[in-house]
């Protein structure tokens, strides 16, 4: 998904839930970014995941060959393939696989508005939010490690219905344009975790069976400076390249507001 608009207010609110296309291969992660203004010296990012309900219409497996999601039945003699649960348990009954899923994010950034446009040029992207801007020369999308790539803003050639490349690759962003940069250990001071846990480089909102799992940043901006926050994610397991059920989404909070510790 690529889409975005400028917000004026200082609280952003959403929530992202993964779709499948019909694309053979998946992206590794998906991505969402959304523009702020700051209006505080002080912002707060929180992530939480939360179950959602299993999808009403059913889904087509993306591969050649496939059935729909709604075909994966079972029974107590009829085990669910790729570790799923069967719903139904009583004695000669029958009832679909149903798999609970996680959430993880595999990188997450903050960065000035600028920085992230000028990155878009260089895939030959104008984001909307974004003036038209020149490329910062960060690299294109042909370089496998450019900037536009690892922020998923390259088209994927594999996927002409709109895929985007996305994968666990980090960008190198500039430190002064850099506000808030993902997580790097799991003792890091600056992330409060509640069934949440940080596993190398990835943030993991686990709990399949509870309903939330919460983690939060706390960060400095300067008041009026226009920022972009950047998230990329998946959710684990993806089996057959289709959604589980019941899912996950995240959902992403972030506000602006005066600093805590005072002037």
């Amino acid at each position: 998904m690529l889409a975005g608009s400028t917000v004026e207010a200082q609280t952003v609110d959403k929530r992202l839930t993964r779709s499948f296309n019909e694309c053979q291969f998946p992206a590794q992660y998906v991505f969402d970014y959304s523009f702020f203004t700051a209006t505080g010296t002080e912002a707060v990012l929180t992530f939480n995941r939360t179950h959602t309900a299993c999808s009403q219409v059913c889904q087509p497996i993306p591969f050649p060959g496939g059935t729909t999601s709604c075909d994966q039945g079972c029974s107590p003699t009829i085990p669910c393939p790729n570790g799923w649960i069967c719903s139904c348990s009583a004695p000669f009954c029958f009832g679909q696989c149903v798999a609970g899923v996680d959430v993880n994010v595999g990188y997450v950034v903050v960065l000035k508005s600028s920085r992230f446009c000028a990155i878009a040029a260089c895939a030959s992207q104008n984001p909307i939010g974004c003036p038209p801007s020149t490329c910062d020369g960060s690299g294109i999308c042909s370089d496998a490690t450019s900037n536009a790539e690892s922020l998923c803003l390259c088209p994927d050639p594999a996927c002409p219905i709109g895929q985007r490349i996305c994968n666990s690759e980090r960008p190198t962003i500039p430190p002064a344009d850099l506000v808030s940069e993902a997580f790097d250990s799991a003792s890091n001071p600056a992330w409060v975790l509640g069934l949440a846990t940080i596993s190398g480089n990835v943030l993991r909102l686990n709990g399949t069976s509870t309903p939330t799992s919460l983690a939060q940043v706390r960060f400095p901006t300067q008041p009026g400076q226009e920022y972009v926050v950047v998230v990329k994610w998946t959710s684990s397991p993806i089996v057959s390249g289709f959604q589980s059920c019941p899912d996950a989404s995240l959902l992403l909070s972030l506000e602006t507001r005066p600093g805590s510790c005072g002037p």
